[in-house]
C-alpha cells in the first residue's frame, strides 16, 4: 500500500500545496528504506548497516527525526 500511496497519493510540499503529512510506523521502515536506495536517496552501505547505528554509518530502526533529520519528518515511535 505505501507504493501505491508514494506513486500516486503522497504530495511534496509546493507553493500551492502545502504537502501530505505521512506518519510511517516503526515496522515499516525498512520498506521505506528500502524504496529510499532504489531512489538514490541513501546508499549501499547505509542499506547494509541497518539498525547498526554506532559508528554514524547506518540506518535507524527507529523512523524518528532526531536520529535521522534530513529523512524523518515526524516522531512516530516512542524512544525512551
Amino acid at each position: 500500500l505505501y507504493d501505491i500511496g508514494f506513486n500516486y497519493f503522497f504530495q511534496a510540499p509546493t507553493d500551492e500545496h502545502g504537502g501530505d503529512l505521512v506518519f510511517f510506523q516503526g515496522h515499516a521502515s525498512p520498506g521505506v528504506y528500502a524504496r529510499a536506495f532504489l531512489e538514490g536517496r541513501i546508499s549501499e552501505e547505509q542499506l547494509e548497516n541497518f539498525r547498526q547505528e554506532v559508528d554514524g554509518n547506518g540506518l535507524s530502526s527507529y523512523p524518528h527525526p532526531w536520529l535521522m533529520p534530513d529523512f524523518w519528518q515526524f516522531p512516530t515511535v516512542s524512544m525512551g
